[in-house]
């Protein structure tokens, strides 16, 4: 059966990421000088946001006082209907009465547009946090390409290094009828349940990822391995490929390792109001929670 087009939380930006212009010193310096360009204010991977409506681009009135005379430290995002959009490192208390988000745990406050910018601006700046030096000779990196590459400056050297992203599958398992199974990891708050994910690893393909992460996790082997959908997930660098499974059997081995446990939870129980369920699912931004709700509310595509 065909499946549905899904856009998860943090995904389906509204910008153009304009690539042929990141090169542009020029164009750059027009798009900052525009009285209608746009800045996204990060500070240690968090966002802030004017609480106010929880506006997450500042104005360009609103951060002169804080633009560097270094455009380095400014990193292109792209454009929003034609209007330049910025992301800016600072500090917490920049704009007086903005305050810091913590994406991951509020961003579904933020409007889907902006909660995607606000994942591209924490993924950019994370790895540029994260990446000072060049991994080939040790040599200092400089910013170029608006924020996107860093350079090796050793001229022996001048390797390009470009932002990172940990592939990762996560699965939703299913028996074939109207079972879900569900793992916890022993870090999560007290009943939290997810779908089961890993990452993928060098020479494997997504589909063989997901077949060999619920073997390792919970003993049980799938077949019919489907693409679902997949989100971005800078918490620091990830991108999420969904999947959906059915197990061969339903025998469990766990890892305790891996998991602090897993069981099988049946479609009647995961529907049951939320005080009473034997579980806690996972947050509503996350592709996880996607997953499990797809599967609830479309029995018939799986």
């Amino acid at each position: 059966m065909k499946r549905r087009a899904v856009s998860n939380f943090f995904s389906g930006s509204p910008l153009d990421r304009v690539d042929q212009h990141r090169h542009n010193a020029s164009w750059i310096e027009s798009a900052v000088a525009a009285a209608e360009s746009c800045y996204v204010l990060v500070v240690d991977g968090d966002v802030l946001v004017h609480p106010e409506g929880l506006r997450l681009l500042a104005r360009r009135d609103e951060v002169m006082h804080l633009m560097p005379e270094n455009r380095s430290q400014m990193t292109l995002l792209g454009t929003w209907e034609n209007t330049p959009v910025f992301a800016l490192v600072t500090t917490e208390d920049a704009l007086g009465d903005w305050q810091r988000m913590d994406i991951r745990l509020t961003g579904s406050q933020l409007s889907a547009d902006e909660a995607s910018i606000a994942a591209h601006a924490r993924a950019l700046d994370l790895w540029r946090t994260r990446t000072k030096f060049c991994s080939v000779c040790a040599a200092p990196l400089a910013v170029e390409k608006a924020g996107h590459v860093l350079r090796c400056t050793s001229k022996s050297c001048g390797m390009e290094h470009f932002p990172r992203v940990d592939t990762a599958v996560i699965m939703l398992v299913h028996d074939g009828g109207d079972r879900l199974l569900l793992g916890r990891a022993a870090s999560w708050p007290e009943g939290m349940h997810s779908v089961l994910a890993g990452f993928l690893e060098p020479g494997e393909s997504l589909e063989e990822a997901v077949a060999r992460e619920v073997y390792e996790e919970a003993g049980v082997r799938v077949r019919d391995v489907q693409y679902h959908s997949s989100q971005p997930w800078p918490f620091p660098a990830s991108l999420m490929v969904g999947f959906s499974s059915e197990a061969k059997s339903t025998a469990l081995t766990i890892d305790h390792n891996e998991l602090e446990s897993a069981a099988w939870f049946t479609r009647e129980e995961l529907l049951l109001p939320r005080e009473q369920r034997p579980v806690t699912l996972p947050r509503r931004v996350s592709i996880s929670r996607r997953l499990i709700e797809d599967w609830l509310a479309n029995p018939e595509d799986y």
